[in-house]
């Protein structure tokens, strides 16, 4: 079994490091800490919604389009991913046009947590 995951935890990802404890708690409290052997999923666009943070181990990130799967960058700890969209709501389209479906695998054995889709209320955007 996973292990919750504490303040200290997320005081080592820059994200958070204007976060005083109490809004760092309420982080704490709504993440989904998990595990995961090299070579599996940790996250598929449009499957997880939220916030991925990286405690350990490496991630790659892969852009797949028209069939075709491509590395597109790779994601080392403490770190986190997906923070944007959640922060600022945005689950459209690039003014670009449609973005590529988009995949995250574990390159190592990782120690990881997820967050829900919004904010916790202490953090949210005015």
């Amino acid at each position: 079994m996973t292990r919750a995951t504490t303040t200290a935890d997320l005081r080592t990802i820059d994200l958070f490091e204007d976060l005083d404890d109490e809004a760092l708690a309420e982080w704490a409290a709504v993440t989904e800490p998990f595990t995961a052997a090299a070579g599996e999923i940790v996250a598929d666009k449009g499957k997880r919604e939220g916030v991925l943070l990286l405690f350990s181990g490496l991630v790659q990130t892969l852009l797949v389009e028209g069939g075709r799967t491509e590395p597109a960058g790779l994601h080392h700890p403490p770190t986190w991913m997906g923070a944007i969209s959640v922060l600022t709501a945005d689950r459209s389209a690039s003014a670009c046009g449609p973005r590529p479906s988009a995949s995250s695998r574990a390159s190592r054995p990782t120690t990881s947590a997820g967050s829900p889709s919004r904010t916790p209320a202490s953090t949210s955007a005015s």
